[in-house]
């Protein structure tokens, strides 16, 4: 390989006369591309900045609506909690109250029928003693004698009780 030098120097004058030529009529638009894709390079990169931080501030403000939200759920959560106790206590304690009422009536009922009872009682007791003693009399007994002797069992019988 040879290097011939007369072809390199025409090689070399042309490539100074197209290079004079070139930045006589086209370096100031070669520039300005330059130049507006530097600036449009510079413009998307900031773009690309400010949707990164704008996707950074909606994560948080998604994260803190959400650790709101959830904040909220226990607290209501908490509340139905309370309320759902509140009420099983309400209808616990009226239960015992309903079945101490009817526990109470019961016991009345059952007294005031044993006191019936007692009272039936003593008046058959009452009637067979003065049969019993108007058969060995053999008398019949005045009705002032039967009220009488009645008053009289009928007190004998209380003391016992």
């Amino acid at each position: 390989m040879e290097i011939k030098v007369d072809q390199l120097i025409w090689s070399l004058i042309n490539f100074i006369v197209l290079f004079l030529l070139l930045r006589k009529f086209f370096w100031k638009q070669i520039i300005g591309i330059m130049e507006s894709r530097e600036k449009e390079i510079a413009n998307n990169l900031e773009h690309a900045e400010n949707a990164r931080e704008e996707a950074v501030r909606m994560k948080e403000e998604y994260e803190r609506t959400l650790a709101e939200a959830q904040s909220r759920a226990n607290e209501i959560m908490a509340k139905a909690t309370r309320k759902a106790e509140e009420i099983a206590n309400e209808v616990r304690e009226k239960a015992q109250a309903e079945a101490a009422s009817i526990l109470q009536r019961a016991q009345e009922t059952i007294q005031r029928e044993k006191e019936q009872a007692l009272a039936e009682l003593r008046d058959e007791v009452a009637d067979m003693a003065l049969q019993v003693a108007g058969k060995v009399l053999e008398r019949s007994v005045s009705d002032d004698d039967n009220e009488r002797l009645a008053r009289k069992f009928l007190a004998e019988v209380g003391e016992l009780r």
